[in-house]
């Protein structure tokens, strides 16, 4: 398939890397109705491209994105109806991205408000460099957030926190938004201080997702909210390479890979010692 190469969203196409830039810098990339619905069609394509394995999302510029385009509120936005048309693209957009059956990483400096972070928060990682600001604004604006993004938001960070967002409509650095939705801080060791993102890093991660033998495991496992025990139970069957680079890549550490590879061990004694018919 061909993808576009100009214009407000470009993808490049690099090893089975889809990745989508955002780009109309100079207004932080702030996304059209059009770019809604351009964005949605585009993961609708992704899904049937067997040559798309991964979707980096991004933003050019010194921003990911800086929320939904309010200058042409006044023509897109000015009834009910119309209302509620916007806010239809913006959730069918949420979904496509959500619920691609392919690993998808937002790649996060500069701003990421309101609509940008609903984009952010309909993937599966989230990468930010240290510049990165996170709001979501819609209070300010006496509009409601849209509800997929919302839905979205509370599975992430919790009721308290997602009212604390939601409410304030404060903004929050890379530290604490790292502190609030744990999802995030994992990004770290792939940033660099000065320019944001160091580009190797998430293109690393995103070819690390598309080989790994028990993706379905960890998209059920976000989609379907399985427990901790639930994953645990997932990877005594699999390998420590394959176990050591999901629990690295979801931040949990040492102390969790250790408890699946002592898990995996008894499991694996369980089975030598079980009799076995001829």
């Amino acid at each position: 398939m061909s993808y576009p190469q100009t214009g407000d969203l470009v993808v490049a196409l690099q090893d089975s890397v889809a990745t989508v830039t955002l780009n109309r810098p100079r207004v932080r990339n702030a996304v059209t109705l059009a770019m809604w619905n351009g964005l949605a069609e585009l993961f609708h394509r992704f899904a049937a491209d067997d040559a798309v394995r991964a979707v980096i999302l991004t933003g050019a510029g010194e921003h990911f994105c800086a929320g939904a385009d309010i200058s042409e509120f006044a023509t897109v936005r000015n009834s009910a109806e119309s209302g509620h048309a916007y806010d239809r693209a913006v959730d069918i957009c949420s979904d496509a991205i959500l619920h691609i059956e392919k690993p998808t990483i937002a790649a996060i400096r500069g701003f990421c408000i309101g609509g940008g972070s609903g984009l952010a928060l309909a993937c599966d990682f989230r990468f930010a460099a240290p510049s990165a600001i996170f709001a979501i604004t819609a209070a300010k604006l006496s509009i409601v957030y849209g509800m997929r993004e919302t839905q979205n938001l509370l599975a992430l960070v919790g009721l308290s926190n997602a009212k604390k967002i939601l409410f304030s409509a404060e903004r929050f650095d890379t530290a604490e938004a790292s502190r609030i939705g744990p999802q995030l801080h994992t990004a770290l060791s792939f940033v660099s201080q000065e320019h944001g993102l160091l580009q190797p890093g998430y293109e690393a991660v995103a070819s690390r997702l598309m080989d790994l033998l028990f993706i379905q495991i960890l998209r059920a496992a976000m989609l379907q909210r399985i427990s901790l025990i639930g994953d645990l139970a997932a990877l005594f069957f699999i390998s420590d390479q394959y176990s050591k680079q999901l629990w690295l890549l979801m931040g949990l550490g040492p102390v969790v890979l250790s408890m699946a590879r002592a898990a995996k061990e008894r499991h694996d004694s369980a089975q030598l010692a079980e009799p076995r018919g001829i």
